[in-house]
């Protein structure tokens, strides 16, 4: 936890605002065929490559080392501290809204579905939030059980445009991040040994099938990217690949498994990523994209 993780997790903030989402919003909209987040991945990637090649110079900046909240509060201290940190977000979140609205907006969409019968609500959609929270939840513990490692989304794109570049004959050996056991072995192994790419894979495919399922194809290849919205999705790709190698993750591996896990690395990823994201809203007018 230090310089590294700071600045990562404040570029990857400004990146989803300009990108148009994080690393698994950027899989699951590429897989129900956006377009422009198309460019927003192949740059993602890049800028995972380009971070990789720089970490090492960021590690040795100031920092400190990691802080497990588990070793610090035990176990019961940990939940109860994450538990208080997440009320008071939600509280403030709410304070806000009463503040801009006069009220809090009451989805029904929490509970239940639009009106449809539950087989045909799973099969097409829109699912209740609870739902997904609930199957998120459950799957990120699978998660741990079959692979020994919380969910992770963007050290796969690492991964991939490593090996495109070694593919052209690029020595990637030459990069200290690409001699370390983890990135090393999964620069050597197959794709379809690495347990992050092969989910990746899953989202992707599970996100065609959602969109085909709910009839969206024709209604996300639409949205073409055109002058500044393209570069948008270029400079957004590369900042969210370069802020997620140096911050450790994305909305999945450093904020959501970081908590899942009790780090304190996710709290400080959660404010920078927001500060981040707020410098990004008032960047997206510039760049032709609504907020």
């Amino acid at each position: 936890m230090g310089t590294s993780l700071v600045v990562g997790s404040f570029l990857f903030g400004m990146g989803m605002q300009l990108g148009g989402g994080c690393g698994s919003g950027t899989l699951f909209t590429v897989g129900a065929g956006n377009i422009r987040m198309v460019v927003t991945l192949v740059f993602f990637i890049v800028g995972t490559v380009i971070g990789s090649m720089h970490l090492p110079w960021w590690l040795d900046q100031p920092g400190f080392d990691p802080v497990p909240l588990v070793n610090t509060l035990g176990l019961s201290g940990a939940i109860i501290a994450q538990l208080v940190g997440l009320g008071l977000v939600a509280w403030w979140v709410n304070r806000i809204e009463r503040k801009a609205h006069g009220s809090i907006e009451r989805n029904e969409l929490l509970w239940k579905s639009q009106g449809h019968g539950v087989l045909r609500t799973l099969v097409s959609g829109r699912w209740p939030f609870t739902w997904a929270i609930l199957i998120l939840a459950a799957g990120n513990a699978l998660t741990l059980a079959v692979s020994g490692a919380p969910w992770s989304i963007t050290f796969a794109f690492n991964v991939w445009g490593a090996k495109a570049l070694e593919a052209v004959g690029v020595n990637m050996a030459q990069f200290e991040f690409w001699t370390w056991d983890y990135p090393a072995i999964a620069l050597k192994d197959s794709v379809l040994t690495h347990i992050p790419s092969v989910m990746n894979f899953g989202l992707l495919l599970g996100a065609m099938l959602a969109a085909g399922l709910a009839n969206k194809f024709n209604e996300a290849s639409r949205n073409r990217p055109e002058g500044r919205q393209f570069m948008a999705a270029v400079v957004g790709g590369l900042m969210l690949g370069y802020g997620a190698r140096l911050g450790f993750g994305c909305n999945i591996g450093a904020l959501f498994s970081g908590i899942a896990s009790a780090s304190l690395h996710a709290w400080i990823w959660f404010a920078c990523a927001f500060a981040g994201s707020l410098i990004g809203i008032r960047l997206r007018p510039f760049f032709r994209l609504p907020n």
